[in-house]
């Protein structure tokens, strides 16, 4: 069983994302899990991207479980037409990356899919990414899972209304979907091929 349940200071972010259909019964499981994060390491750093649903759920958790200055937002759009929670946590002080996956030029979809690989799969400091899914289909959301598996970085994923079973290999990454924890939260964790069942 692939296990997470600790940060280290070198890479004390975690990325949060998922479905943005996901339904609101879930947000008690999203808002659960963040407050967990937290409440294990003190100096954990969260990230989300801007959609309704999971990044909505994930963000205001984390807004008011460990404030606004532990927080980084990921926009896909300018401050005129960013969501309003996206907006709330600017004006509290959270690092809120506006055209996070360029600017307007770039196609809405493409300019999304950039906005969760810079949330979920890059930069320095992120420690692995988590997915809240409504959907074993949900593509936006999987092609950011399989780039933070590319990239080296742990993924988990929690099922939400649907059996882990469903759930199809990461597009391009050689591996499979195996048990995880996840602070203390079952779920399923991506194991590259060839690793070995390892506690984080």
């Amino acid at each position: 069983m692939f296990s997470f349940s600790g940060l280290s200071r070198s890479a004390p972010s975690l990325a949060f994302g998922g479905s943005r259909t996901l339904p609101r019964p879930w947000f008690g499981l999203v808002a659960a899990v963040v407050s967990s994060a937290a409440a294990a390491v003190p100096f954990s750093l969260f990230r989300v991207g801007c959609a309704r649903g999971a990044d909505r759920a994930a963000g205001l958790a984390a807004l008011r479980v460990v404030g606004a200055m532990r927080l980084a937002v990921f926009c896909a759009s300018g401050r005129s037409r960013a969501p309003s929670f996206v907006l709330r946590a600017a004006a509290a002080g959270a690092s809120v990356f506006f055209w996070a996956g360029g600017p307007a030029g770039v196609p809405a979809r493409a300019r999304l899919a950039l906005r969760s690989r810079l949330c979920c799969a890059a930069g320095a400091g992120l420690a692995a990414s988590v997915f809240f899914l409504s959907s074993p289909s949900s593509r936006g959301s999987l092609g950011a899972a399989a780039a933070a598996a590319a990239a080296g970085f742990p993924v988990f994923v929690f099922c939400c209304g649907f059996p882990s079973a469903a759930l199809a290999p990461l597009a391009g990454c050689a591996g499979r979907w195996a048990p995880g924890l996840f602070f203390g939260f079952p779920c399923v964790a991506w194991a590259p091929a060839g690793s070995q069942l390892s506690l984080f």
